[in-house]
């Protein structure tokens, strides 16, 4: 498992193996169906590969800062948050599974979202985020790809 799985505040999902090849070219989009405690907090994506012997190969990854009004609240405090990754041409092979790792953060590399709305540079203070990932049929969270054809099936 990599640091980032092994982290505490962290979530994965992971899919069957996959029968054949599969091809996502273009843009990745995350889109999740949270709920927080705070409306200043953020989101990290990361969609990864596993192969066989569970080792996850990271391929694109994307992180989101929220603000108050931005997404907006739906019903029942629900927001929906639209993660745009780095677009991608990717194949993951045959037998593979593909891994989404959420996490609320991505210290170092993004700077800590300290959950107040105060200004990074001059705030005094932290507070600790509480999420809630919606999956359900009202609430689809999903990573969207755009997917090429299987290889049997382009021209010679």
């Amino acid at each position: 498992m990599s640091k980032l799985e092994v982290r505490t505040d962290t979530v994965s999902f992971t899919s069957a193996p996959l029968a054949s090849d599969m091809e996502a070219i273009g843009p990745v989009v995350v889109e999740l169906h949270i709920r927080s405690n705070l409306p200043h907090t953020d989101f990290y994506a990361c969609v990864c590969e596993v192969d066989a012997a569970g080792r996850a190969l990271q391929v694109v990854d994307g992180y989101r800062r929220l603000r108050p009004t931005d997404p907006p609240e739906q019903s029942g405090a629900v927001r929906r948050v639209c993660i745009e990754c780095w677009p991608t041409a990717y194949r993951f092979k045959r037998g593979h599974r593909v891994r989404l790792i959420l996490a609320s953060g991505a210290h170092p590399r993004y700077a800590r979202n300290l959950g107040t709305g105060e200004p990074l540079g001059t705030a005094t203070h932290m507070v600790s985020a509480h999420q809630e990932i919606l999956h359900d049929p009202a609430h689809a969270s999903a990573i969207c790809l755009t997917l090429g054809a299987p290889h049997d099936t382009l021209p010679a």
